[in-house]
C-alpha cells in the first residue's frame, strides 16, 4: 500500500522511463541501417549439366554484429513492454483511487495534472479558476492525504 503522493511520483517516473526506453528502441531499430555491408563476387557453376561457370554476387553483413544488435533490441522491447504494463496497472490504481474521491473538482484537478499532464494554466482555464488556486488546492489535498494509504482492489 502506498500513499497517493508516492503513487503519483512512481507513475511519473515510470512514464519518463518508458519515454527513454521508446527512444532507445527507436535508436536500436535505426542502427540496423548502419550495419556495414560486405560485398564480393565469387565464381560458381550450375549444379546440373552443362556445369557452366559464372560469377555470383554475394552481399550481406556480419552475422555476429547483427545478432548482438537484435538481442539488445529484443531485451529493450521486452523491458519496454513490462514497463508499459506496469504503467497501465498503476494508472488504473490511480484512476480507481481518484474515483473514490467525493469531491468532483479534486478528481478533475488531479486527473488533469497527473494523468493528462496539463500545466496549471491549462487546468485553470478548464475549471474556470487561476493557476495558483488550482496548484494550492491540489497541494493542500496531497499534504492532507500524505500519510493515508491508498486502498484499491487488485
Amino acid at each position: 500500500m502506498q500513499d497517493i503522493k508516492t503513487m503519483i511520483s512512481h507513475y511519473a517516473d515510470i512514464k519518463l522511463e518508458i519515454d527513454e526506453l521508446e527512444a532507445t528502441v527507436a535508436k536500436l531499430n535505426n542502427s540496423f541501417d548502419d550495419l556495414p555491408i560486405s560485398e564480393d563476387i565469387v565464381r560458381g557453376s550450375q549444379m546440373e549439366f552443362p556445369f557452366t561457370e559464372h560469377n555470383i554476387h554475394i552481399r550481406g553483413f556480419e552475422h555476429k554484429l547483427y545478432m548482438r544488435k537484435m538481442h539488445a533490441l529484443k531485451q529493450r522491447q521486452e523491458l519496454l513492454l513490462r514497463r508499459q504494463a506496469e504503467l497501465v496497472e498503476l494508472e488504473l490504481k490511480i484512476e480507481e483511487y481518484f474515483s473514490t474521491l467525493d469531491n468532483a473538482r479534486m478528481r478533475l484537478l488531479l486527473r488533469y495534472r497527473f494523468l493528462d499532464k496539463l500545466s496549471w494554466s491549462q487546468i485553470a482555464r478548464k475549471v474556470n479558476s487561476t493557476p495558483d488556486a488550482c496548484r494550492m488546492e491540489v497541494k493542500r489535498f496531497l499534504d492532507k492525504n500524505e500519510n493515508k494509504e491508498v486502498v484499491v482492489n487488485g
